[in-house]
């Protein structure tokens, strides 16, 4: 079972025993018990493999869980333990974060946008995308050693693009502080009301690249050539390029360069190219190793050279290669002629392979190649040449195409409110933010998907996907969700403009709907008990809002319970779940 060690006092509580085993290939039934342990009690029985149960709703102190699983002969088997409610002795203001938790890890010269996030003490958020007090300001400061501000900036709306240019590699501080008029404060007087929030920022180091200018390419041994090591060193000045043959290529690599050669630059004069491709076309494959006091790199080229004596006939590509393909496609690249047909790849970085039928599909000799969607596994941003050459009486035949792995859309984050609910009653609202694309690539649409089982079990099992929304271009979309004995899981999906997606799973919890049905009961025996036992009339109200269907009655009850309760922290606790239940303020 995964849970975790705490929880924030705005957090979630999430819980997954889907890497459960015994169900001999058949579905398991899973039923959590939840216990609040502090002061006021409360439970929560749920099921499925993985639930959810949002912090504000849990009373303060530790939560104690227990997941009973049993398979169809009627076995079963449990495990518990109990989770820590970090404490909120806040009674006002404003609770800010930082979306993503920390650390935040970035790359030296790279980019990371973030978004900062304000709730009021009673957990539910202050928007400032729309309907925000104006005068909310967001102010960012970087700090380094010794608390020292680097960098700071002070915007309207929660979202920053974080300098990482203007940072060196090291240990930071981020810190966002909120200001907001205090009239949008439920309790808290004065002109402005603030929060802060703090996360450690991790900048690495800019790897270090090693690449060759020109790539794989074919040339002719009537001209001299010049490989030379094209890509910036990293910050350490002393960097050392070193030029080798590839230990798998043929003697004629060895006859040019019979010991490695430390430059920038390799020159192969036209004398010696011409000796290695007198009779027939040669591939040449020439490693490069850059290194520096920390890091290595290494990449590889491919060159074929021909002696201009030797006849060699362009090769027609039937169907070329778009100028970017999707990570996921399937290509066939087709070459004009009989044949037989020879096969070679590579990026800027080295060769990739062919044989494997993992990657591509091909006979052997054939004139097609078709590349899977393995092939481009890890080369996204990247440029692969695909390579074909002939051999006949006639003489030899050369062509090549290449092309760029999309990358798809990147940096945001997609999130859902509320986190919990009822099926096929509560509407969820799912926004996508911050996620940006090449302009070329624009513009970004998205969509959602409803999967039955955990989020483990979806992100290795597409066939449990039962339900895929329309994409729409609003980042933002409410919808009403399904219930499953399995677990239901959300996965946001955007989209670039070439139907490349990024999926992100949103953690939510659905409810069935026959628990709402008792709420109104509830209610009316919270009331009833605060006359005896204040604790349990409030235990009782606090599970009757979480079954909450008939908002009306709840409104009614949770106000008549609030006028005879003289504890201030009762009453902001019956204010909290009014908040949430209702989506008003018993100030109104």
């Amino acid at each position: 079972v995964e849970v975790p060690d705490d929880v924030a006092p705005c957090g979630t509580f999430l819980l997954d025993a889907a890497a459960s085993t015994g169900g001999g290939g058949r579905s398991m039934s899973f039923t959590w018990q939840l216990t609040a342990l502090g002061n006021q009690t409360a439970s929560w029985t749920l099921a499925g493999p993985a639930v959810s149960l949002p912090a504000w709703v849990v009373p303060p102190g530790p939560l104690a869980w227990q997941v009973i699983i049993a398979n169809f002969l009627g076995r079963s088997a449990s495990a518990s333990g109990q989770i820590t409610r970090l404490p909120n002795e806040r009674t006002a203001g404003l609770i800010v974060s930082i979306a993503g938790g920390s650390p935040v890890t970035a790359t030296e010269g790279g980019r990371v946008t973030l978004r900062g996030v304000v709730r009021r003490f009673d957990c539910t958020e202050a928007s400032v995308e729309s309907g925000s007090p104006s005068g909310t300001t967001f102010a960012w400061e970087v700090r380094g050693a010794a608390d020292l501000v680097v960098w700071t900036e002070v915007r309207a709306l929660p979202t920053v693009a974080l300098p990482l240019t203007q940072l060196p590699p090291g240990k930071y501080t981020l810190v966002l502080t909120v200001a907001q008029p205090s009239s949008w404060s439920l309790s808290e007087s004065g002109s402005f009301v603030r929060g802060q929030a703090r996360i450690s920022l991790i900048v690495a180091p800019a790897p270090l690249r090693a690449c060759i200018a020109g790539g794989n390419r074919t040339v002719s041994a009537s001209s001299d050539l010049l490989l030379s090591a094209a890509c910036s060193p990293a910050r350490d000045s002393f960097v050392v390029n070193t030029w080798n043959c590839a230990s798998d290529t043929s003697g004629a690599c060895r006859e040019l360069l019979a010991w490695p050669a430390t430059s920038s630059q390799l020159r192969l004069v036209s004398s010696r190219l011409q000796s290695v491709a007198q009779h027939e076309p040669v591939v040449l494959v020439f490693d490069l190793q850059v290194s520096s006091s920390e890091q290595r790199a290494q990449a590889s080229v491919a060159i074929t050279v021909y002696n201009s004596a030797v006849s060699v006939t362009p090769i027609a590509i039937a169907t070329p290669l778009p100028a970017k393909v999707n990570a996921g496609s399937h290509l066939t690249v087709v070459a004009a002629g009989d044949g037989p047909c020879s096969w070679a790849a590579a990026t800027s970085t080295g060769a990739l392979s062919v044989d494997d039928r993992s990657l591509v599909a091909s006979h052997a000799g054939a004139c097609h190649l078709v590349l899977k969607p393995l092939f481009f596994a890890n080369l996204e941003g990247m440029r692969f040449t695909v390579s074909v050459s002939t051999r006949s009486s006639d003489g030899f035949g050369l062509a090549s195409v290449s092309s760029v792995v999309n990358v798809p859309p990147s940096g945001g984050m997609c999130e859902v409110t509320p986190t919990i609910g009822f099926e096929l009653t509560t509407l969820f609202s799912v926004s996508c933010l911050n996620w940006e694309d090449s302009d070329g690539d624009l513009p970004l649409s998205y969509g959602n998907q409803l999967c039955f089982g955990s989020p483990s079990q979806c992100a290795s099992s597409p066939e449990r996907i039962r339900f895929s929304s329309r994409r729409r271009r609003e980042p933002t979309r409410t919808q009403r969700l399904v219930f499953s004995p399995l677990g239901t899981t959300l996965i946001a999906a955007v989209y670039d403009a070439r139907d490349d997606p990024t999926h992100v799973v949103v953690p939510v919890s659905v409810l069935p709907a026959a628990i709402a049905s008792t709420a109104t009961e509830l209610a009316v025996e919270s009331e009833r008990l605060m006359q005896v036992d204040p604790d349990a009339a409030l235990n009782l109200l606090h599970t009757a809002v979480l079954q909450l269907q008939s908002a009306g009655a709840q409104a009614r009850t949770v106000r008549r319970v609030t006028t005879r309760a003289n504890n201030l922290d009762t009453v902001a606790l019956l204010e909290v779940m009014t908040r949430q239940a209702l989506g008003v303020s018993l100030l109104d």
